[in-house]
């Protein structure tokens, strides 16, 4: 990456230490980029014996997930709030605090409400991999790290899987480390630019939240 492209990351890292009122309550295309996701004991593909549980995993298609073990080093680029339903086709996804259907969305979600996401997405950088990916953190569990991957904004990380327990039951979260030696494989400026302009001017899904769109989604989900 050209000096100017590292320039940006670090002037929005250093323009951002202190999150918004939005921001904060999230803590407690055309171009194609990956989501990176921790695959738990309630993944299907888990349950299916075809990944490996409390593993990171890039998910490419419905039949390609590139395993990429209990951690890996990313760069922290920037971040967005998102709030999700999950269907039975492709999550519908708005990224518009104060817009209706994001609040619809939201709402549900802190309610913890089945199938209902909330929370930043962050884009990182993997130098391994030499690759763009996502990482939304909209459960209650990944919310609980938000805060401290958007703190390491413009840094390398490590984001290493994790079991957790309570008394009641036992699933897979996340810790963010600090990357003491950093891999310095890192994109060409114009891809770059390209991505992080994509990943900051994204297009909300078109279907207006109503609850008789709800009703239909739980209706067809049922069949």
């Amino acid at each position: 990456m050209a000096e100017s492209a590292l320039s940006i990351i670090l002037a929005e890292a250093q323009n951002e230490t202190e999150l918004t009122t939005e921001l904060a309550d999230l803590t407690r295309s055309a171009k194609f980029t990956p989501p990176l996701r921790v695959y738990g004991g309630e993944s299907k593909v888990v349950k299916l014996g075809q990944f490996p549980l409390n593993h990171l995993g890039i998910y490419k298609s419905k039949d390609i997930i590139e395993d990429l073990g209990e951690q890996v080093e990313a760069v922290v680029i920037a971040r967005r709030p998102r709030a999700s339903i999950l269907t039975s086709d492709k999550p519908i996804s708005f990224f518009k605090p104060g817009n209706p259907n994001y609040e619809h969305v939201k709402t549900r979600a802190l309610s913890k409400e089945k199938n209902y996401l909330v929370g930043l997405e962050f884009l990182f950088w993997l130098p391994a991999t030499g690759q763009f990916v996502t990482f939304f953190c909209g459960n209650a569990t990944l919310r609980n790290e938000a805060a401290k991957i958007n703190s390491q904004m413009g840094r390398h990380v490590i984001i290493k899987t994790k079991i957790i327990s309570n008394t009641q039951n036992v699933w897979c979260g996340i810790e963010t480390l600090a990357c003491s030696e950093p891999d310095e494989n890192l994109p060409a400026e114009q891809l770059f630019l390209e991505t992080l302009d994509e990943f900051k001017n994204p297009l909300d899904s078109e279907v207006q939240m109503t609850d008789q769109t709800q009703n239909q989604q739980q209706q067809a989900r049922a069949r």
